[in-house]
């Protein structure tokens, strides 16, 4: 598990992984997507990425299996 890619649980419930611009852009965002897929999330619960360019970070929410 590599811990460059962390999982923050928000309140209510919501999943989301992040990870900081500089550590996406080392370890490539195909490498980054295979990171959050080995722990058990599959592409479909996939939200878009999203970055912010004040924390720089990148931010990719995960949808519950009820939300499909």
């Amino acid at each position: 598990m590599d811990e460059r890619v962390r999982l923050v649980k928000k309140p209510g419930g919501a999943v989301e992984f992040r990870i900081k611009a500089a550590d996406a852009e080392a370890m490539g965002m195909e490498a980054v997507a295979a990171e959050v897929q080995s722990r058990g999330v599959t592409p479909e619960q996939l939200g878009e990425p999203v970055f912010s360019k004040y924390t720089r970070l990148w931010t990719i929410p995960v949808r519950k299996e009820s939300d499909e």
